[in-house]
């Protein structure tokens, strides 16, 4: 396992749905570009610097990771935590210091080119009517394997953005985007049922108990200097619209 965060077992909870064949699918190396193999969780890159997952996949200082091209290169891992630069229990999420092994980004990573400061900047409801979402990352039931799901924004919850994509265990601290526009959204955080669990699978998509989530990204841009100070307005200063990253920004 790369990475000493905690593992698969352990990562928080999620749901599969009856659609899940039509909305999970193997990531392309294009789509892997947006993600980080934390090892038994998943996280995302937010500049050349930091990258973002979830407080509960407990990172740490020394711990390896693998970048999303590493990871579709067949490569070893190529990022160390240096130190959590910021953390927070309640809303779920960590912001962990990273230093490249090549001493620069591994080339082709993308980056989220923005991130939501307002509740407005999704809308919910029923499937094809809402904002629809999407996620790269490593779920166990796939084996880990890197993967594209997708699916909508269904409500508010608290400080939560609860969703139906497909994710379970594995899943846990990868970013959720609008899929329009890479706008950084949500993480996976939590859901119903583990891996496994009765019921854990074959739900229907506009089942609300079923339903998986996590932290809204206003809510948590509220409550982050670091991340008003990556993204002003809500833009990455470190990345174009394109998730790349721009020339001597950190």
């Amino acid at each position: 396992m790369v990475g000493s965060g905690r593992t698969d077992s352990q990562s928080q909870l999620a749901d599969i749905y009856t659609n899940d064949a039509e909305t999970r699918r193997d990531a392309t190396a294009e789509e892997t570009a947006w993600t980080i193999s934390l090892g038994g969780c998943s996280g995302s890159a937010i500049s050349a610097k930091y990258i973002l997952t979830a407080n509960h996949c407990s990172p740490v200082a020394g711990a390896s990771y693998k970048s999303g091209p590493a990871v579709s290169g067949g490569k070893p891992a190529d990022i160390k935590a240096v130190r959590v630069a910021e953390r927070n229990s309640s809303l779920d999420y960590s912001i962990v210091e990273i230093r490249w092994a090549s001493g620069s980004p591994t080339a082709g990573q993308k980056y989220s080119p923005k991130i939501s400061t307002v509740a407005e900047d999704l809308v919910m409801g029923l499937d094809a009517v809402a904002t629809k979402l999407d996620t790269v990352g490593f779920p166990i039931d796939r084996q880990q394997k890197v993967t594209h799901a997708y699916g909508f924004s269904k409500k508010y919850s608290g400080n939560n953005l609860q969703y139906n994509i497909g994710s379970i265990n594995g899943n846990s601290g990868g970013a959720v985007w609008r899929a329009e526009d890479k706008m950084l959204v949500s993480m996976t955080n939590h859901g119903p049922h583990q891996y496994n669990q009765p019921g854990w699978r074959d739900n229907n998509p506009e089942n609300a108990s079923a339903w998986n989530g996590g932290a809204a990204m206003h809510k948590v841009y509220a409550q982050s200097a670091l991340l008003k100070t990556l993204f002003p307005n809500g833009v990455n200063t470190a990345a174009d619209e394109n998730g790349d990253l721009i020339e001597a920004a950190e």
